[in-house]
């Protein structure tokens, strides 16, 4: 089959069985399929246009819905802070379409950027084995299981979400300026700088609209290890923010000629990663993630060197 857009010439069922192997891997250890299927269409298919930016961020379009509609369903997204980052979002977006166009449009700097992303990527996942980085997400494992375990229970018993949590389990806005949002969630106090997280969504908003995967894997670090936010919080907004990066990522590079998507290629890869993300979910408790962590970081770092030293 043909894809007129991209000049791709592929059995369709290919681009569906990568979009589902990335993100069967990649969601084990908390990663969106695209950033895998972005290289894959780089080096398999020698797709290295602006467009396969754009083409990236469709895939992205499919693969955060079902985990944006748990977050909306149990009531669980945090809107002022994926507003927040949201404008921010649809801010960078702009900016990094218009700098992947205009100034980025060479494949040799494109897969070097590419590449430095790819290897940031590595070495979180080896971050991730530590045992400092362990410690800490098991105490957030453990905010969420205890979450889950209720939110369970209530439903067994017929009840709503609202009606029944535990009164430390909210998380309420307590005080909205510019300069400063204070909310409590499991009877602590948290707050951010609205200013400070709309110039960083708009920075990573860039960065994810550029090379095509969203942004989430800055952000929600960011949230986490630098504002001091817990997941719980940080989890719905970050997916909010790459959607909405991938949503107006898509709109600024298709009004531009020739960066339109190939939306046919995005769609079948985004398919196989929606598919692929739900097996993730259902097949994780299985899969021993430290292991997983070091060969996917091995792979990235190796497969991002190779595209930073082909700059050289």
């Amino acid at each position: 089959m043909y894809f007129e857009i991209s000049g791709v010439e592929t059995n369709p069922l290919i681009p569906v069985f990568v979009g589902y192997l990335c993100a069967l891997l990649l969601s084990w250890v908390g990663l969106t399929g695209a950033f895998l299927t972005l290289p894959f269409m780089i080096s398999y298919y020698g797709y290295t246009s602006p467009s396969v930016s754009a083409t990236n961020l469709a895939v992205n379009l499919l693969a955060p819905i079902g985990g944006i509609y748990g977050y909306l369903r149990e009531k669980r997204m945090a809107w002022a802070l994926g507003f927040i980052t949201g404008i921010g979002a649809v801010l960078g977006s702009l900016i990094g379409a218009y700098i992947r166009v205009y100034y980025l449009y060479k494949p040799e700097p494109f897969k070097a950027l590419v590449g430095l992303i790819m290897i940031f990527l590595g070495l979180r996942l080896f971050y991730e084995t530590t045992k400092k980085a362990l410690i800490k997400k098991r105490k957030q494992k453990e905010i969420m299981r205890k979450f889950s375990e209720r939110i369970k229970k209530l439903r067994k018993e017929g009840k709503t979400i609202a009606s029944g949590l535990d009164k430390e389990a909210y998380y309420k806005t307590i005080k909205i300026g510019i300069k400063e949002i204070r909310f409590i969630f499991w009877g602590e106090e948290f707050k951010y700088n609205p200013v400070s997280l709309l110039i960083v969504g708009t920075s990573i908003g860039a960065v994810g609209a550029l090379i095509g995967v969203g942004g989430a894997f800055l952000l929600a670090p960011y949230l986490t290890s630098i504002v001091g936010l817990p997941i719980y919080v940080v989890a719905g907004a970050t997916l909010l923010f790459t959607y909405i990066t991938s949503i107006s990522g898509v709109i600024f590079y298709s009004l531009i000629k020739n960066t339109q998507p190939d939306w046919l290629l995005g769609m079948l890869f985004g398919i196989g990663a929606m598919l692929g993300g739900y097996t993730s979910a259902r097949l994780q408790k299985f899969m021993p993630e430290k292991n997983l962590k070091y060969i996917l970081g091995s792979v990235l770092i190796i497969w991002g060197l190779r595209y930073v030293f082909s700059l050289l």
